[in-house]
């Protein structure tokens, strides 16, 4: 059965969030908090799978499959924002915009950005910067949609079907605009 597409405050998306990661990971949702990890919390990479697909539902998104960083290194060329497994100082920039709740000065090593890619606070950010990029009501109705097949909304008033941007997508595009705001030229 179709349901209304959410537009959730910072507040009503905390506490969805933490609903789906305490359900997936059989925790009290108290625990899943702005600086928690999700490894913390006890996920392991198929939780994280689970994870993520339940929020793909839950807010009608699409995750990206790739993090930042390896899309950041797909725009603008090997040894930009990371070499030898460090990030370089235009990677600290790039990450800092990106991640503002984030300390990326401290981050040393790209096995660094792990824990930072898995802090409940950075995916939070990340499904509200989906949620904020992805239809929410009919451009011609102007009414709220409703969930379609996978991957698409639907309005319930002239049936018109939207495709859910793609994380990955979205993130290119983020990408593209940020290199050029902080001097980087991509490729």
């Amino acid at each position: 059965m179709p349901s209304t597409v959410l537009q959730p405050t910072d507040a009503e998306l905390r506490e969805r969030f933490a609903e789906v990661v305490a359900h997936s990971l059989r925790i009290d949702p108290a625990r899943v908090v702005p600086s928690a990890t999700l490894d913390e919390l006890g996920a392991e990479s198929l939780d994280l799978v689970e994870i993520t697909l339940d929020l793909e539902n839950a807010f009608a998104i699409l995750m990206p499959e790739r993090t930042i960083l390896e899309i950041g290194t797909e725009v603008l060329g090997e040894g930009v924002l990371e070499s030898d497994g460090h990030l370089t100082g235009a990677g600290r920039r790039f990450l800092a915009r990106r991640m503002p709740e984030a300390d990326v000065a401290g981050v040393s090593s790209t096995a660094d950005l792990r824990r930072l890619f898995l802090r409940v606070d950075t995916w939070l950010r990340i499904v509200r910067f989906l949620i904020d990029r992805s239809p929410r009501t009919c451009a011609v109705c102007e009414v709220p949609l409703v969930t379609g097949s996978p991957a698409r909304l639907r309005c319930p008033s002239c049936g018109r079907e939207v495709d859910l941007p793609n994380g990955d997508d979205l993130n290119r595009e983020w990408v593209r605009a940020t290199a050029a705001e902080i001097g980087l030229v991509p490729r």
